[in-house]
């Protein structure tokens, strides 16, 4: 089998968060290995907060951020999964990494 070089990354400068991004796909496909389909979100959410841990990866569940318009409270959003590094990022269960700010408020005037 030929051995294909690997495409070099991105820049950090474009994409500062690719490695800890890469992690979390890897978490993901590790936990898909091992349970397969068929269980309840929380099982796959609760395994990969496991995985992610295992790899080194700080990660916070279910955190709640206050939602502000114009300096007031509006609601609140509670994100399942916050994975940390220096700016947070939530991976969304349909897998698309957010970037978001640390928790206290998402939004503010």
């Amino acid at each position: 089998m030929a051995n294909h070089p690997r495409p070099a990354a991105f820049s950090d400068d474009a994409f500062p968060l690719q490695a800890v991004t890469g992690t979390i796909i890897a978490g993901a496909f590790a936990v898909f290995e091992r349970f397969g389909y068929g269980f309840l979100e929380s099982v796959y959410r609760r395994a990969l907060a496991v995985e992610l841990r295992h790899r080194g990866v700080q990660v916070l569940q279910e955190v709640k951020y206050e939602l502000f318009h114009r300096g007031e409270p509006v609601g609140c959003y509670k994100a399942d999964m916050v994975v940390g590094c220096s700016e947070h990022v939530a991976p969304a269960h349909s897998t698309v990494v957010q970037r978001l700010p640390k928790p206290k408020r998402l939004l503010s005037p």
